[in-house]
């Protein structure tokens, strides 16, 4: 897996006539440019002009995706955001702001940077509005590739053990494979704050875990996770996921 986040090395976003170079050792001469999208430039869909760019990402085969903002649109700031992919000069619409998610509850509010695979496919977490829940089931994580979109996770989901429900979601990452890893926090659970951290892992909405606060046998056989602060994970193409974990150690256990 070689996803590149937030660097362009010879295709370019360009703002207007603002054009960035990002990248050390390499000087204009040597670089042939290629602009992706510009400002003014119409959406696919045909609502709205892009307006200004963002977090761009681009994968091993030069496609590019990108987090835009959008005016002229048809329902003004209602859906004047949305993340787009480039493909050999196409640009394609992976999501769009009131758009109405895979599982039909609620429409997307706001949308996060995106990530991008080699296969072309893109993992973004949202925010949504109008959701039967309210702000119990208004955030998600999913992945599209110019089709329908998968969901991965949404807040108020179970987790796939049985304790308690998924309650904020942070820092997905994706593989080649289209999985997805992410940090999640949890509600209702068995332990209170001793068990609602963990890790999981999705190609979709069937989730695995990866590890859980208060999680028990630990690979040293000695300590238990409990009270531990767990990192945002990191993930490869074969779904191994990695991640750092801030604990303190149990005084049952007579470990000092």
């Amino acid at each position: 897996m070689n996803i590149i986040n937030r660097q362009i090395t010879n295709k370019l976003l360009s703002w207007s006539m603002f054009f960035v170079l990002l990248g050390s050792g390499v000087t204009v001469e040597a670089v042939t440019l290629e602009t992706i999208v510009r400002k003014g430039q119409r959406s696919p869909d045909g609502n709205g002009k892009f307006s200004d760019f963002h977090c761009p990402a681009i994968n091993d085969a030069g496609q590019v995706a990108f987090w835009a903002k959008l005016t002229d649109t048809r329902a003004g700031n209602k859906d004047n955001q949305g993340i787009f992919r480039v493909r050999d000069g196409k640009v394609t619409r992976i999501v769009r702001k009131g758009q109405q998610p895979p599982e039909g509850n609620g429409r997307f509010l706001d949308l996060s940077c995106p990530l991008l695979n080699s296969a072309g496919q893109v993992a973004f977490r949202a925010k949504l509005a109008g959701t039967r829940g309210k702000n119990k089931d208004n955030i998600g994580i999913y992945r599209g590739g110019g089709g329908a979109l998968t969901q991965i996770a949404r807040k108020g989901q179970r987790s796939p053990d049985g304790n308690g429900r998924l309650s904020d979601l942070s820092g997905p990452v994706l593989n080649d494979a289209g999985q997805v890893a992410f940090w999640a926090k949890l509600t209702g659970t068995s332990g209170g704050s001793k068990d609602n951290e963990g890790v999981y892992r999705g190609r979709s909405a069937t989730l695995t875990q990866i590890m859980r606060e208060g999680q028990m046998p630990v690979p040293d056989d000695i300590e238990y996770y409990e009270d531990a602060y767990i990192s945002d994970p990191a993930l490869n193409s074969s779904g191994q996921v990695a991640f750092s974990i801030f604990r303190k150690v149990s005084p049952s256990l007579g470990v000092g």
